[in-house]
């Protein structure tokens, strides 16, 4: 079987005209939505602009001369006169005849030209053509590919199958973006794990948490008490309450960088691509990141009209959910698309608090919730050299608690001693007490005492590329908004006591926090990737953002009313990257670069609404560059072998937490900073397709070295958590990824991954867990008053880092007759044991487990239509994801934990009428 994506062809870009490109920069355009009190973004895109009237652009109209004839012949002679690179289906090509293109025209003209009357689409992407069918193949023709968690189906900028209605999108050449360049997949040396489009919806990955699911060594949690969430990769992670640190695993949504996890929750709705990058990047993805990126791009507007409305029912949560999607053009150069999402759920989880002990209980099943999405997304492309893409999200959710369903496990002889109704077991049955009737004018915080949690976001952003002979120019404006109010805490008793002197009515022995949370960020962008046609290359920009938390917070713990809290934590950074890539060669390659970060941080807060908090410092500065060197070497083009030296860097922060500010109160200064983290290391691999791309496998060792490693812990009595800093870890291991598509099986794909991951503090002093003796390692009096209060923990593994990690799929696709074909798939992950807690308490350990996905999907050849069954974690398994100690009676230690979602089994709809129009 022949390669299905195969370059046909590759020619260098002629040389460009003198043609100005207009454009226009008002007060009142886009760029003036991201300013906050700054104005420094408008400036930069502005200069942009006017570089882009001053630089030439590439001629408008060339001279073809093709004959009509079969399409493989025509299109290779196509890209040649175009100067230009061309991918395409050889399969899809089969039988396929164009027509004859003769004449000065355009690019965009002469392809429309040349696949008019034809099942083929083309789009132009940066110098590249990219033709792909135009519906499914007909019934006895069985795309060769249905899956793939270990790449991306299609460029970032062409729409994929079921996100316009395109046939499926073949997985042999994957053109990626992790280093700013379109390259394929194969050609990129970096640990890359992806998952395209088509997985995403044969598996209705709806979340950045189901997507985790499929990616070796990703763990993504949102269920936190938190609402903060927790990205865990190769057992490197920030914690889930780490309000003023930068998450670890750095997000990038449509090229614009967010350290607030938050915006998983609206990252993930009409995906056309995810890239998880592991291990340290520190070049290309805004603000350096340690531990790893998770891209999500959306999809972009099609090149023709695209319609399509899903809708479900999920049958354990009592879920709905409606999706609709319009996307075509507006005209030759102007490109639209929209999305809009509604769902609705009654949840999996049943609160059996009983109403005697613990009063009047509001929400018995959860989480009950309602969300709303919206994007619109608006490209402009008036010639090959000049191109816009705007983008705008908004994301609203209302409901319960963050962490509802979180239970009580590990408990003394499987008896909660203050929760009589729990059964201490992971499951789908928890113990919730609400806080009370509280008087609302003396806290608004806390509303009327149910939990609850609100969340709004909005997304902006604003690219710009201008392709030149010599390289692109581009330009990235983002800005990001969220707003969490809840009311939270780890539940607390099941009796509750009322207090005559107290106006305020709670859950004996608990910690109940309400809080606001409004993030915000700007940042701006500018880069130059080279297009030279010698051996050097080189990538060079600059990165400058601005970032606001402001953090209110009452919290109610036992007979004791902590008052409001109101800290604001302000932060800007400035950096400067460049890469350059040396071709030794048509098999050797050097590539070298780093960035240098000059980032400040200031803090300061009020109590009771007029007693200032004195932090100490309430003002740090961090300076970092992070270099990294990489060799690869290809002894054919379907075979890499690579290795890299990297470093990385976190900048420091200030720790939040409630319970201690109250405490120490305002007379003395405290120190709640905590120092940046850095990481230092090395990694190789190899990657190749085989079997003429029927065979494909990934193989990648690493080695890194972490100091002053950002962790969390609860300390000893505490309620909440507290961010500080390890000595030191390190994190090796090895992953494999793999994929078949065997020759005597039509429309079969057999995948799977195995991955072996060592991450181990080697210098680490944290308080001891509850109950822990000095026989259990309780032996070292940290702070030299007599009593043994800390244990050294080196050479045990992180929380949340299992050693072992694999997983196995397969996928299927078959026509039944003439017009309809369906589609049958199936995942099996499994996970080694790992520690939960913070603190490494051996009784939050979760236990060795494995998880089922499967889907079976009937489908119109045409593409017009789908029915879909789709079930995850099919056998209910419900696994901790992140614990804390409970506030048992002295002398007993339990485990209350967030917990991983239930089973869930989803009926779905997919309506394309724009299919049926095309016909």
């Amino acid at each position: 079987m022949t390669s299905f994506w195969k370059k046909i062809s590759v020619a260098t870009a002629e040389s460009a005209s003198s043609r100005i490109v207009p454009f226009k920069a008002t007060n009142n355009n886009w760029m003036g939505i991201v300013m906050m009190k700054s104005r420094w973004p408008l400036y930069a895109c502005a200069a942009a602009a006017v570089i882009v009237q001053a630089v030439p652009a590439q001629a408008a109209a060339r001279n073809f001369d093709i004959a009509a004839g079969d399409a493989s012949e025509t299109l290779s002679h196509f890209a040649d006169q175009a100067g230009l690179h061309l991918i395409a289906p050889s399969t899809g090509l089969r039988g396929q005849r164009t027509a004859a293109v003769r004449g000065d025209m355009s690019v965009e003209k002469a392809l429309w030209a040349l696949l008019r009357g034809t099942n083929l689409s083309g789009t132009l992407h940066r110098g590249t053509i990219i033709v792909r069918p135009t519906q499914l193949m007909p019934a006895k023709v069985v795309p060769t590919r249905m899956e793939s968690s270990s790449r991306v189906a299609a460029p970032a900028s062409t729409t994929m199958v079921e996100a316009d209605g395109a046939a499926p999108a073949p997985d042999d050449d994957i053109i990626v973006t992790a280093r700013k360049r379109d390259e394929r997949s194969l050609d990129v040396p970096a640990a890359i794990s992806a998952v395209g489009t088509r997985e995403i919806q044969n598996y209705n990955l709806t979340s950045v948490q189901d997507i985790a699911s499929h990616v070796p060594q990703l763990q993504v949690s949102t269920n936190t008490n938190s609402g903060q969430g927790i990205i865990v990769l190769r057992g490197v992670a920030t914690g889930a309450n780490a309000l003023g640190a930068d998450q670890a695993v750095a997000i990038n949504v449509d090229n614009v960088q967010i350290s607030n996890a938050v915006v998983l929750e609206m990252g993930q709705y009409d995906l056309g691509q995810v890239e998880v990058l592991k291990g340290p990047q520190a070049l290309f993805f805004g603000k350096n990141s340690p531990g790893g990126v998770i891209t999500l791009r959306s999809a972009d507007p099609t090149d023709q009209l695209f319609t399509q409305l899903r809708m479900g029912y999920e049958f354990n949560a009592k879920g709905k959910y409606a999706e609709a999607i319009a996307s075509g053009p507006l005209s030759d150069t102007v490109g639209v698309r929209v999305v809009g999402y509604v769902q609705n759920e009654k949840g999996a989880f049943h609160n059996d608090a009983d109403p005697v002990l613990a009063g009047p209980i509001a929400d018995r099943v959860g989480p009950n919730f309602t969300k709303y999405f919206g994007r619109a997304t608006l490209t402009f492309k008036p010639n090959d050299s000049f191109d816009v893409r705007l983008k705008g999200s908004y994301y609203n959710r209302k409901g319960t608690v963050f962490g509802f369903g979180s239970q009580e496990f590990n408990c003394p002889d499987g008896i909660s001693p203050i929760k009589p109704s729990e059964d201490c077991k992971l499951n789908t049955r928890f113990v919730l007490p609400d806080t009370g009737n509280l008087q609302v004018g003396s806290d608004p915080l806390f509303r009327d005492g149910v939990p609850f949690a609100d969340v709004s976001a909005t997304l902006l952003s604003a690219e710009m590329n201008l392709h030149t002979s010599y390289g692109t120019l581009t330009s990235v404006t983002g800005y990001f908004r969220s707003r969490q109010d809840a009311l939270s805490g780890p539940g607390g008793a099941e009796r509750v006591i009322v207090l005559s002197t107290n106006p305020y009515r709670f859950a004996h022995n608990s910690f109940d926090s309400a809080s606001i949370r409004i993030y915000r960020t700007a940042s701006q962008e500018l880069r130059f990737a080279s297009e030279l046609d010698g051996p050097i290359n080189f990538v060079v920009g600059g990165f400058v953002d601005g970032t606001r938390l402001d953090f209110q917070a009452s919290a109610l713990f036992a007979t004791t009313y902590f008052p409001r809290q109101d800290d604001v934590l302000k932060g800007k950074s400035a950096s400067a990257f460049s890469q350059f890539r040396v071709d030794l060669g048509p098999r050797v390659q050097i590539t070298g670069g780093g960035r240098y970060t000059w980032e400040k941080k200031d803090v300061s807060g009020i109590v009771g609404g007029n007693r200032p908090v004195l932090f100490s410092p309430n003002s740090m500065t961090f300076k970092n560059f992070s270099p990294e060197i990489t060799a690869r070497f290809k002894p054919n083009r379907d075979v890499m072998v690579y290795a890299s030296y990297k470093q990385g860097y976190k900048s420091g922060g200030y720790d939040f937490n409630t319970t201690r500010i109250v405490l120490v109160g305002t007379v003395q200064p405290i120190d709640q900073s905590f120092r940046d983290e850095n990481v230092k290391g090395i990694e190789a691999g190899i990657k190749a397709a085989l079997a003429g791309g029927n065979l494909r496998f990934d193989l990648v060792g690493y080695h890194y070295k972490y100091s002053d490693l950002q962790v969390t812990f609860q300390p000893p009595g505490g309620t909440t958590v507290m961010t500080t800093n390890a000595g030191a870890a390190t994190v090796k291991g090895v992953e494999f990824e793999g994929s078949w598509t065997p020759r005597f099986v039509e429309g079969l794909t057999l995948g799977g991954s195995l991955a072996y991951n060592s991450a181990k503090y080697t210098d680490y002093t944290p308080p001891c867990w509850r109950t822990q003796t000095f026989a259990l390692g309780c032996n070292i009096d940290q702070d030299n008053n007599g009593a043994f209060d800390s244990q050294d923990v080196s050479g045990q593994r992180l929380p949340r880092a299992p050693a072992w990690t694999a997983s196995l799929r397969f996928g299927l696709e078959r026509s039944i007759s003439d017009l309809v074909g369906f589609r049958l798939n199936g995942r099996m992950n499994y996970s080694d044991d790992y520690l939960t807690e913070d603190k490494l308490n051996p009784f939050s350990r979760q236990r060795a487990y494995t998880t089922f996905d499967a889907g079976i999907a009937l489908h119109s050849v045409n593409n017009s239509w789908e029915v879909a069954l789709i079930g995850k974690n099919l056998t209910n398994k419900i696994v901790a994801v992140r614990a804390i100690e409970d506030l048992y009676p002295a002398g007993q230690v339990g485990m209350y934990a967030n917990v991983s979602n239930p089973r869930t089994v989803l009926l779905q709809l997919t309506l394309r009428p724009s299919a049926l129009l095309s016909r």
